[in-house]
């Protein structure tokens, strides 16, 4: 396991800076089979990062166990749209860095739209072709468990409305 410095990973936070105001310059951290302890990583956005087999410890935003609620952006004829999902007990789940949270089951509790107003139907924002129904249960069987795969198969969702809507 490779071992870095303070100066060393300031050095690839600032390059990673770069990339994420600029995609053409810097490039995202790759932080995979590193021991990072002990190392300042305060106020640092990370996301995006790579984590995979490294010493450092991330809480996951999802919640471990329990049935909770989770939301998703999704896209109307006119606008966008909040999903608002019941994800079940039982439900495999994970995240990894950021606020993002996967699942591999999930029920569409409600549509809105912008203005608060129900909805019965929303299209996902990534494949068109998807529609979201009211009270429609959302399976994916090939679901990815490993956390660190934060862009993978699964039914994406944040915890709050209001992260939904900045992304």
């Amino acid at each position: 396991m490779t071992t870095l410095t303070q100066r060393e990973l300031d050095e690839l936070l600032l390059q990673y800076d770069e990339w994420l105001r600029n995609d053409a310059a810097g490039k995202s951290p790759v932080f995979a089979g590193m021991d990072l302890s002990g190392l300042e990583l305060k106020r640092v956005n990370l996301y995006h990062a790579d984590f995979r087999g490294c010493t450092l410890f991330y809480f996951p935003a999802c919640p471990c166990e329990g049935s909770f609620i989770g939301y998703k952006k999704a896209v109307t004829e006119s606008g966008y749209a909040i999903v608002r999902r019941y994800i079940p007990e039982d439900a495999k789940r994970n995240s990894a860095t950021s606020y993002r949270c996967r699942a591999d089951r999930a029920r569409v509790l409600e549509i809105t739209d912008e203005t608060g107003r129900a909805l019965e139907e929303a299209r996902s924002g990534r494949d068109e072709s998807f529609v979201y129904r009211r009270g429609q249960w959302l399976e994916v069987r090939e679901f990815d468990e490993d956390r660190w795969n934060e862009k993978t198969k699964g039914i994406h969702f944040y915890l709050s409305k209001e992260i939904a809507m900045l992304y």
